[in-house]
């Protein structure tokens, strides 16, 4: 049975992505702003600040839109300056490996209105790093998969006929989960994007509107989508629906998820952590 604790933080608004290292015990939590600035902290470790680890520049590089990252790499997807919509970062030694890609060109003027905008509606882009030094990389329009060892390479692509919902993208060891804007998630092979599943995440009756707002993230068993503040759980082998967490959020900005915890941040400056281990 899950559990969750709530944690009240400052800048929750401006978090473009959260990151769990390890998997069996949190002793370091990694986050970045839409201005590019990177931060560690070690909430484990006793009260004091969370460390810079990157500054940003957000006139050469745009604005971090997406950042999530894995026990090998750190990856940050950026628009607003076309041909630099990846970095890429060694997790341990907090080194800049990569910089470069086309993906977000499309997105650059989505990227300087993320800036301005007080609260921003959509999402410009999502990256997902798999332990095996894969990336997935998805705006609205197409998804990409990216191999990160070595020189950092395009391994496939795919352009969305009916668009991507781009917070319901995320990544597991194998595979990885878009929803497009019928509402409908397809579960696929990383290296080859083959299907795995498909299933509705949609209510009977519901808006396309409503699922905008949708946010997803998976782990090795499970896909997880916030819609409308439930965090909805459905099998990732199978695509059956197996119930919803108790725990009701508050305008999600951001979630994350591995085999142990589910994570997510609200606009009112809390995070939420939920254990569903055994």
């Amino acid at each position: 049975m899950e559990s969750c604790i709530t944690v009240r933080v400052a800048m929750a608004e401006s978090v473009s992505g959260i990151v769990l290292q390890p998997v069996v015990v949190i002793d370091r939590v990694v986050f970045a702003s839409l201005d590019g600035d990177i931060h560690v902290a070690s909430p484990l470790g006793g009260p004091g600040p969370a460390r810079r680890a990157y500054l940003g520049d957000v006139v050469n590089d745009g604005a971090l839109v997406d950042f999530t990252g894995g026990d090998r790499f750190w990856v940050g997807l950026y628009a607003g300056v076309p041909g630099r919509a990846f970095r890429v970062w060694d997790a341990d030694s907090e080194e800049l490996l990569f910089r470069g890609g086309s993906l977000t060109d499309p997105e650059s003027v989505m990227g300087w209105h993320m800036l301005t905008e007080i609260r921003p509606r959509e999402f410009v882009g999502r990256i997902r790093v798999a332990p095996q030094g894969v990336a997935v990389g998805v705006t609205s329009l197409r998804a990409l998969v990216l191999n990160l060892e070595e020189a950092v390479m395009v391994m496939g692509q795919e352009p969305s006929r009916r668009g991507i919902i781009v917070g319901s993208v995320d990544a597991n060891d194998n595979a990885f989960v878009m929803v497009d804007t019928r509402g409908v998630a397809s579960v696929r092979q990383l290296r080859t994007l083959e299907e795995v599943c498909r299933f509705s995440v949609s209510h009977r009756g519901a808006q396309a509107s409503s699922l905008m707002g949708l946010l997803g993230c998976m782990n090795s068993m499970y896909v997880v989508m916030c819609i409308g503040g439930t965090m909805r759980v459905w099998d990732a082998d199978h695509g059956e629906y197996l119930y919803s967490l108790r725990e009701w959020v508050e305008e999600t900005t951001a979630v994350a998820a591995n085999d142990r915890h589910v994570v997510a941040t609200s606009s009112d400056t809390t995070i939420h952590l939920w254990d569903f281990g055994a």
